[in-house]
């Protein structure tokens, strides 16, 4: 559960309230804090730097050279720790919501809550979608600059830069404008997709688990010995595949082998020596993380408690990350553009968006409104999300949303255990709450 008093996390929270306090308090009076004179709307600027880690990361990591800024050199502006936890935290996360949704798949068991609860995944698209918040506000109405920054900055950072910007700008929530902000801020910018999903997996990653009441030989109704066989044999080949990629002996030994394989060591030594150069690493087991996951994630939310602003539907995201995962394109394979173009992605796959907006018709959203109207409830330019509000993405699971979000809706008719689920809360009218 959330802690709401004592420690770094909370300390940090208090400060980001009272700055965010203090900022909406000038512009409701209408002057400068700092000169005393009036404010010209749009004139005056209240700097922010975002460091999207928990402030004690920020401390420890000095010690490896990627500390946070000394703001006594950056007095034209404010700082806040966001609290985002890291890559092994997220990965930890949703092991555990896998974890808890798993025995659902072979009985009629509903998923554990108690382990839903304990992988604090909600916890964490909330405060992604809290700090995006912070930023679009300090944006689209301080109109002020933000610089926003994590330990490396390919990861929470791509986050939080393109959920400020769908928040911010209506042609982000166009299908057409999703794409760009997917490009621009994920692809272009150098997120490690092939590192952080597992593209090229490491062997540990598959487990094969053999029944020992099957028999070695298929009997009349029994399929499990020579599916597991099967499922050896596909994991062999596999193996395989991927050692000769990356210039390495197949498994098995003998002359043959060698001869088969034209980029063995045995060959030539010269060009042993440049494979692994330019062949791919296999995936570290502990740099995997839902990140783009927990961003489409976020971009749910605020799809289902703004559903006429959108015009792409859930299925879109939904595709989205299964494209992720399942390589048939080459838009997101590879850690970088460099890759992808020495690669030579464009010439040898086809990208993901060719099969976006060649069935485009299927991710239209049919309650979207297009119209523009700040001065009309519902059609404003800037959306936020209500932190309270945010549920189980069922869908993507392959539940149903009374099977995820039973007890969420039960907890907020007690109004028990919101405070669980939201870090921070603003109201319509941009007051800062702190659960």
């Amino acid at each position: 559960e959330l802690r709401t008093s004592g420690g770094p996390q909370a300390e940090a929270l208090e400060a980001t309230s009272q700055m965010e306090d203090d900022l909406l308090a000038e512009a409701a009076t209408g002057y400068d804090a700092k000169t005393g004179k009036r404010a010209i709307y749009g004139a005056q600027q209240n700097n922010l730097i975002v460091d999207a880690r928990p402030t004690i990361n920020a401390v420890v990591m000095q010690a490896m050279g990627k500390g946070s800024e000394d703001m006594k050199n950056y007095d034209f502006a404010k700082k806040a720790y966001l609290n985002i936890d890291n890559i092994h935290v997220m990965r930890d996360s949703l092991n555990t919501v896998i974890e808890a949704i798993k025995d659902s798949d072979i009985s009629p068991l509903p998923p554990n809550r108690n382990l839903l609860i304990k992988s604090d995944w909600l916890r964490h698209i909330t405060g992604i979608l809290d700090g995006s918040a912070l930023i679009a506000r300090q944006v689209g109405i301080r109109h002020s600059h933000v610089l926003i920054h994590c330990s490396d900055g390919w990861d929470r950072t791509s986050q939080l830069s393109a959920l400020s910007q769908l928040m911010l700008d209506p042609f982000y929530r166009t299908i057409e404008g999703f794409i760009i902000l997917v490009e621009k801020d994920w692809l272009s910018f150098g997120h490690m997709f092939q590192q952080r999903c597992g593209h090229l997996n490491h062997e540990k990653a598959f487990s094969v688990e053999k029944d020992p009441m099957a028999g070695s030989t298929l009997q009349p109704g029994e399929s499990e010995g020579r599916a597991g066989e099967v499922f050896d044999n596909a994991l062999s080949s596999a193996k395989r595949f991927f050692n000769r990629g990356r210039g390495a002996a197949p498994e098995s030994t003998g002359a043959a082998d060698s001869d088969n394989d034209p980029a063995s060591p045995s060959d030539d030594p010269s060009q042993a020596r440049a494979v692994p150069e330019a062949a791919p690493a296999v995936t570290k087991l502990n740099e995997m993380s839902p990140v783009f996951h927990q961003f489409l994630d976020a971009t749910y939310q605020l799809l289902r408690q703004h559903p006429t602003r959108f015009e792409f539907n859930e299925r879109f995201l939904r595709r989205l990350l299964y494209h992720l995962y399942a390589c048939q394109y080459g838009t997101f394979l590879w850690n970088s553009e460099l890759a992808r173009r020495d690669a030579k992605a464009t010439e040898r796959t086809r990208s993901v968006w060719d099969y976006f907006l060649s069935r485009r018709p299927e991710f239209l959203n049919p309650d979207y409104d297009s119209a523009i109207d700040d001065r009309q409830s519902g059609r404003e330019r800037l959306v936020f999300p209500r932190l309270n509000e945010v549920r189980w993405w069922a869908g993507v699971f392959g539940r149903s949303d009374n099977e995820m979000n039973d007890y969420l809706d039960a907890a907020a008719a007690r109004d028990d255990r919101i405070g669980a689920y939201a870090l921070n809360s603003y109201d319509p009218d941009g007051k800062w709450y702190i659960w």
